[in-house]
């Protein structure tokens, strides 16, 4: 029996084809993952971001007939895209819908730098220039950012579409388990 321990969900924007593969590959023994998407046709922009969170309920119901045990708003960006308190409202929407708790990516990325004490963080995104503030904003709340890359400029890597491409060398990706 592959959910034995436990059955997440995942709330993955439409064009996303990393984070199912790799949760999967992460999941302890006993622990299955279960996506659905939500429409994204292009890279995130605020307007498609907001209007892709218009189908949360929605998701979160098909994930919810499925039987997991909590469901994760997993693109970090379109958790932040409606400025402070966003997450939060996600996680009630997707929390009434599917009656099982639930998180977001920004929400846990905030807990994950107060548990450990994180005061410092170095961010790199693939977003736009008018999604990186907000980013930006959200994350400084919890601690100060001291270096930042932003998709447009061009530093030592260049993030596109949630893969990370040195310059001159080959994207090798190795099997985790």
């Amino acid at each position: 029996m592959y959910s034995w321990q436990a059955m997440i969900g995942l709330i993955l924007p439409s064009l996303n084809g990393i984070m199912e593969p790799e949760c999967n590959a992460m999941a302890p023994d006993g622990v299955s993952i279960h996506a659905t998407r939500l429409h994204l046709p292009s890279g995130p922009s605020l307007e498609d971001l907001k209007k892709m969170a218009e189908g949360t309920e929605g998701a979160a119901e098909l994930l919810a007939t499925a039987g997991v045990n909590i469901i994760a708003y997993a693109c970090t960006s379109g958790s932040l895209v409606g400025g402070p308190g966003w997450d939060q409202q996600l996680i009630s929407r997707i929390e009434k819908a599917a009656s099982v708790p639930a998180t977001t990516t920004s929400t846990a990325v905030i807990r994950a730098c107060r548990e450990l004490g994180v005061s410092k963080v170095a961010l790199a995104t693939p977003y736009d220039e008018a999604t990186n503030p907000r980013t930006k904003e959200q994350i400084m709340d919890e601690c100060s950012v001291i270096g930042e890359y932003m998709q447009n400029r061009t530093y030592l890597c260049s993030l596109t579409h949630f893969r990370l491409r040195l310059p001159g060398k080959p994207l090798r990706w190795r099997n985790r388990r």
